[in-house]
């Protein structure tokens, strides 16, 4: 991408960076480095220290000491949600990026986003993610192949259909607009494990319309295989699940999105596959037993007209819990997570 200076000296905005922290010593000063290292110099960098218990926090003061633009809150542990609020609630800038702990970004991260949302004059900017699997060294990139602009209202579903990450994922590889944020309190829900992220954005989604997609992959997701929420089943996690999904439902109704059942589809669908991806010992009698309970909470989110928009497969996963057929889709599932083992 070429980048026009001029634009960027006659519109020289102070632009925020949260970073929430919570024992990452081994990764943190790569990403810290990755952000002070940022083309774009007009920076406000928020690390907030959620009460780590390693020397995470020290290496934020360090850090602090040595670049003005660095400003460390140190609380007691609360959760992401909670240290990604407090950082909306000290930002002075004109925009907001988040970067994880674990994270790098690209030295242009911030400037393309930037320069990208004022030039096509849109209230969100999206970037391309590579995703790195540490273990096994494996790279994957997730992003458009063509920009992409549109009305979330009329082009979501064009780019939901092809981009499902980047607009489920969590803050990282967007730039916001601060006044969006605070002038509608928008916070992250502190009372969801899982899945505040997703519904942050969706909060975000409601009070925009124009938002543009760059070809650009700026930010690198790290995969260090510490383990994940998605592989450890539990009550709370479903419950997190479903009440994003009845948020889903009644956002997706309230502004008419084009595609809604598409969307409906996909996310019903993405919480049955994530039911087989907990990796907990139990037998496969006490697996089935849970699929069915899980089934009995989809059900009333699934409607018919699902049927014109959705997949074959989907629509056949969808139809058999529907109609209490559990026992085809869960052995469809079962062999499928088993050949991934």
């Amino acid at each position: 991408m070429n980048v026009d200076n001029k634009e960027i000296k006659e519109n020289n905005d102070l632009i925020s960076v949260i970073v929430p922290v919570y024992n990452v010593e081994s990764y943190l000063r790569k990403c810290l480095d990755s952000i002070v290292g940022q083309t774009y110099k007009k920076l406000e960098i928020i690390l907030v220290d959620d009460g780590s218990t390693d020397g995470s926090g020290s290496i934020c003061d360090e850090y602090a000491k040595e670049d003005h633009r660095i400003k460390v809150i140190h609380k007691d542990n609360d959760g992401v949600s909670s240290a990604r609020n407090i950082g909306i609630d000290n930002v002075e800038g004109k925009y907001i990026l988040f970067v994880d702990a674990d994270d790098i970004v690209n030295e242009r991260y911030v400037e393309i986003l930037y320069i990208e949302l004022l030039k096509h004059k849109v209230d969100i900017v999206f970037c391309g993610i590579k995703s790195i699997y540490v273990k096994s060294g494996e790279e994957t990139i997730i992003g458009v192949k063509k920009e992409f602009q549109g009305n979330i209202n009329k082009d979501f579903i064009k780019f939901y259909r092809k981009n499902l990450f980047l607009i489920t994922a969590g803050p990282y590889a967007k730039i916001y607009k601060a006044n969006i944020i605070k002038s509608n309190n928008l916070k992250f829900d502190e009372s969801y494990n899982n899945v505040e992220d997703y519904l942050f954005n969706l909060q975000y989604y409601s009070f925009i319309k124009p938002f543009y997609v760059s070809l650009e992959v700026l930010y690198y997701y790290y995969h260090y295989g510490r383990g994940s929420a998605v592989e450890i089943f539990s009550e709370k996690r479903w419950s997190d699940e479903f009440r994003a999904l009845s948020f889903l439902k009644q956002w997706l109704e309230d502004r008419k999105v084009a595609g809604r059942y598409f969307i409906m589809t996909t996310r019903i669908v993405a919480i049955v596959r994530m039911f087989f991806e907990d990796k907990t010992n139990r037998s496969i009698g006490e697996k089935y037993y849970e699929y069915k309970e899980l089934c009995k909470k989809v059900q009333k989110y699934i409607d018919y007209d699902y049927e014109d928009e959705c997949k074959v497969k989907h629509y056949f996963i969808l139809m058999t819990i529907k109609n209490k057929w559990y026992l085809p889709s869960f052995t469809y599932y079962y062999i499928k997570s088993l050949g991934k083992e």
